[in-house]
């Protein structure tokens, strides 16, 4: 699938972007230790998984529920929430590896408050050591799970 996906992103660069790649979603793996992280922070929190689907992969919002079905399956029914301004959903955490979407501000989207803006809300920067974007960076599961004492 990856090689189909760089194929498919080379023969139009200015146009074939690679989160738009037909099927993409299905296919990734998961983030080592998200099953145990997931179990441990259920106990503390209600989780949610908030993503966004790509405005022009068609198939990634069933792509993604698949995806939650095959790998997360302890994972509790209809905690998939799929939009486009995550700034615009409300919980404590917000965990994402992208500053995208309404994780951080962008006039260019109309996005002018961030997820973390709110009261009482936090971005956890996932998978870095030093957030350029503001977040509070965190480089792995445990990580994460010894910050928010699970």
């Amino acid at each position: 699938m990856r090689e189909k996906c760089k194929s498919w992103v080379e023969e139009d660069p200015e146009n074939n972007d690679w989160t738009d790649f037909d099927g993409l979603f299905a296919s990734l793996l998961p983030k080592e230790g998200i099953q145990e992280a997931i179990e441990r922070l259920e106990v503390r929190f209600q989780v949610y998984l908030l993503s966004t689907a790509p405005w022009k992969n068609h198939s990634s919002l069933s792509d993604k529920r698949r995806w939650i079905a095959q790998h997360l399956p302890n994972l509790p029914e209809k905690r998939l929430i799929l939009s486009h301004r995550k700034d615009l959903n409300r919980g404590r955490y917000l965990i994402d590896d992208r500053p995208a979407n309404g994780t951080v501000t962008d006039s260019s989207r109309g996005i002018s408050k961030a997820f973390g803006d709110y009261e009482n809300q936090e971005w956890i920067h996932f998978g870095c050591a030093v957030c350029e974007y503001g977040g509070t960076p965190k480089l792995n599961w445990e990580e994460v799970l010894e910050y928010l004492d699970c």
